[in-house]
C-alpha cells in the first residue's frame, strides 16, 4: 500500500475505478493484514465513482484504508495508509515557549531552518506542537507528543511555539 499525508481536520477523498469497496481499518496490524473483521465498511461494493470521508482527522497519526473485493487489498494495489500531520495555520505564538513536557529534543550547532523542525514534527507519530528557538550559532527544536499544549510565558523574540490544531470546528482552514 501507499502513504498519503493530510493536514489535520482536512477530508479525504477517494476516486475509484472499476468495482471496488471501502473500508477504514481498526489497527495497523488489521491494515497489514488486510483484515476486514473489525473494519468500518464506508462504502459497498460498486463500480467508479468516488467517496468523501467527511470524518475530519483532529488527532496526528495514521488511518488505514482498503478495499475487500478480490485480492485488491492483499495485493497491495487497493490500499491506503493515511497520515494526518499537524495544521499550524494561525497557531504560531511568537515569542512564547511551549508548556508540557517534550517528546524529543534535538539541538544543532549552526543555524538550522525552522522548516527542519515543523519536518521532524510531520514525521514523528503524535506530535501536535513544536517549540524553535535561534541564536546566531546554535538553534534548537522541541517536539511534543501530549495530547494538547498550551503556551507558556513569554521568553523572547528567538523563540516560538508553533500547535497544531486541537478542534477542527474552530476556524477555516
Amino acid at each position: 500500500g501507499k502513504t498519503l499525508r493530510n493536514k489535520q481536520c482536512k477530508e479525504v477523498v477517494f476516486g475509484l475505478d472499476g468495482s471496488h469497496n471501502l473500508g477504514r481499518f481498526e489497527t495497523a496490524t488489521a491494515f497489514d493484514e488486510c483484515d476486514f473483521g473489525n473494519a468500518v465498511q464506508l462504502f459497498g461494493e460498486q463500480d467508479g465513482g468516488s467517496f468523501t470521508d467527511t470524518t475530519k482527522y483532529q488527532h496526528t497519526g495514521f488511518t488505514y484504508y482498503g478495499c475487500e473485493v478480490s485480492n485488491h487489498c492483499t495485493s497491495g494495489n487497493m490500499k491506503i495508509a493515511v497520515k494526518t500531520i499537524p495544521d499550524y495555520t494561525d497557531r504560531k505564538h511568537k515569542g512564547f515557549r511551549c508548556d508540557g513536557q517534550p517528546a524529543m529534543i534535538k539541538k544543532w550547532a549552526g543555524r538550522k531552518k525552522l522548516k527542519k523542525c515543523r519536518s521532524m514534527c510531520n514525521k514523528m507519530e503524535g506530535c501536535v506542537a513544536f517549540e524553535y528557538y535561534f541564536r546566531r550559532r546554535r538553534s534548537r527544536c522541541k517536539l511534543y507528543a501530549a495530547s494538547e499544549v498550551p503556551i507558556k510565558g513569554e521568553a523572547n523574540g528567538r523563540t516560538a511555539c508553533w500547535i497544531g490544531r486541537n478542534d477542527c470546528n474552530v476556524g477555516q482552514i
